[in-house]
This record gives C-alpha cells, structure tokens and sequence, in this order.
C-alpha cells in the first residue's frame, strides 16, 4: 500500500508506485515535505502522483503547498 499522502509534521517523504501500468512509469514519483509543526498548524508540500487511499485514485499531476492542522480540518489559506 503506499504511504499516506499527509507526511507527519517534521517529516519528508519520496515514493514510487510500482502498480502504474508500463507507459505511466516515468510519472509515478511522488515527494511530499512537512515542516515543524508551529502554532499548532505545520507547513505542508508535494509534488508528484499522490495516490488517495480514502476514494482510491491517482491524482497526476498533483502539487500542493498549504498550512495543515494534522486533523480533518485543514487551513488552505496562504500564509498568516
């Protein structure tokens, strides 16, 4: 199964889905960054093809930068 798509706070992340068929080889990379968790919302990165194991998709390109709470609820508002 692959990893979660939101990394813990602190953490970064770089997968490979080896399940893609032959020709979507050279896009199955995914990276994903968080930072240190601040104020209780951490800093949030990824790009690459993140898989979502809730609806059970791949979502290709995906690139996203946002403030997460570690919890459903989640902040996508820049900066504050």
């Amino acid at each position: 199964m692959p990893p979660k798509p939101i990394t813990r706070p602190g953490t970064w992340q770089i997968s490979y889905y080896s399940g893609v068929p032959w020709y979507w080889k050279w896009a199955a990379w995914y990276f994903a960054w968080s930072g240190l968790n601040l104020s209780g919302k951490f800093p949030h990165f990824r790009l690459g093809a993140r898989w979502d194991d809730v609806d059970n998709y791949v979502e290709w390109p995906s690139i996203a930068f946002r403030m997460y709470t570690g919890t459903d609820e989640q902040d996508t508002k820049n900066w504050e």
